[in-house]
């Protein structure tokens, strides 16, 4: 498992949503942006 952090912009986005994961199941750290913060529960709820 790593402790390295990665940045995802876009991350309502459908390809940034399935990177988000990927990363996340790999165990590194991510941070991302948001357009429109109205999406933030959204793309919360998917991790």
């Amino acid at each position: 498992m790593t402790t390295e952090k990665v940045l995802v912009t876009g991350g309502s986005g459908f390809l940034a949503m399935h990177t988000i994961l990927q990363l996340l199941n790999k165990g590194y750290h991510v941070k991302t942006t948001l357009r429109n913060l109205k999406k933030q529960d959204e793309v919360i709820q998917t991790m």
